[in-house]
């Protein structure tokens, strides 16, 4: 059918659900006219809405943690993801060096090399 401002989804293999945008949103159909209200609530509800439950046990999670410890004062926003997430940019060449193999395996292995 056409496109509403509403959103079905699937969660963890669960049956299907739909979450509407707007009130009614089921029965609203996605026109030329409303085309950028439905781009901005769907964003919304896909990076916000649909997430906000999870992120806010994560954020509890991390501040019981980090709450008013040294580690939260010496780092800025954007240290501290990197601390948390790493660096974007892998080194392969550097992890070979330092893997240490096991279960029979070695870095002549097929499964090694085909690896790297």
């Amino acid at each position: 059918g056409p496109l509403s401002f509403a959103v079905d989804y699937e969660c963890f293999g669960g049956p299907r659900a739909q979450a509407e945008l707007i009130e009614d949103g089921a029965n609203v159909t996605v026109t030329h006219a409303n085309r950028d209200e439905y781009v901005q609530r769907y964003c919304d509800w896909i990076f916000k809405k649909s997430v906000e439950r999870q992120f806010a046990a994560f954020q509890t999670g991390f501040n019981q943690c980090i709450r008013n410890t040294l580690f939260r004062q010496l780092f800025r926003h954007d240290e501290l993801e990197l601390v948390v997430c790493g660096s974007m940019e892998l080194d392969f060449e550097a992890l070979e060096e330092i893997t240490k193999y096991q279960d029979g395996f070695t870095k002549t292995s097929d499964p090694v090399r085909w690896f790297w």
